[in-house]
């Protein structure tokens, strides 16, 4: 992509509809953008690099460095490159001051796959210049679960037919303690909602479950264990 400029001015163009007058230059690595006039339209002036191949279904992470001579806002999108222009995605308002700075955004792709789409930067409405650096598109990556060891705490919110038959005390801070010494970063509790809800219509839920998880947040936070609360069943429905 070029987007270090590296390559000089290479893969970047400019789109200027008149009375538009822009002009570009690499300077020390950073790309500048001069506008002499920008006209009426924020697409009078666009910098942009076409050939991106943008597949479907897929999610991608924008970045890039950016700064103005003044204060200033600034867009960029990800186009189908021919009429009818379809818009793929849109970072509107992007504020620029007087000072580097690093925008990232990301965005799915929900059209179809498109291995010439364009990437643009919309500059009109403004005389002040731009300064571009580090612009890259690329796949964004899974994130990444904080956790890695855990144990279940079966049998503590589930598996009985009325919560007064829940045993409360099965599980205390003494074993959230017990899991973190055993090198555990997250404790799952499994709650069998079914049986923590009231009558129809409201199906409201106990308060006493609200107590209980309190309690268990309070212990995991104070030992910095992740808590993970899965509803095994609800009213209607059985989760495998």
């Amino acid at each position: 992509m070029n987007g270090d400029f590296s390559n000089n001015k290479t893969g970047w163009d400019f789109s200027v509809k008149a009375p538009a007058q822009v002009t570009g230059s690499v300077v020390t690595g950073e790309y500048i953008v001069t506008i002499t006039n920008g006209s009426t339209e924020s697409c009078h002036v666009q910098l942009l690099q076409s050939g991106l191949f943008i597949e479907n279904g897929k999610t991608y992470l924008i970045s890039l460095d950016a700064y103005a001579e003044k204060p200033r806002k600034i867009s960029l999108s990800v186009q189908l490159n021919s009429d009818p222009w379809t818009n793929y995605y849109t970072f509107r308002n992007i504020n620029l001051n007087t000072t580097w700075k690093t925008f990232r955004t990301t965005f799915t792709m929900h059209n179809p796959t498109d291995s010439k789409a364009r990437f643009l930067f919309d500059l009109g409405l403004s005389d002040i210049d731009v300064h571009f650096d580090n612009i890259r598109v690329a796949l964004a990556e899974a994130p990444q679960a904080p956790f890695k060891r855990g144990v279940n705490f079966a049998d503590w919110l589930e598996n009985f037919r009325h919560i007064s038959q829940m045993n409360f005390n099965r599980y205390t801070k003494k074993n959230f303690k017990e899991a973190k010494s055993l090198g555990c970063d997250h404790i799952r509790v499994p709650i069998d909602l079914f049986y923590m809800t009231g009558p129809a219509p409201d199906y409201l839920l106990n308060p006493l479950l609200f107590l209980i998880l309190d309690q268990a947040i309070d212990w995991a936070e104070e030992l910095e264990l992740h808590l993970i609360l899965g509803a095994c069943r609800t009213q209607r429905f059985l989760f495998l």
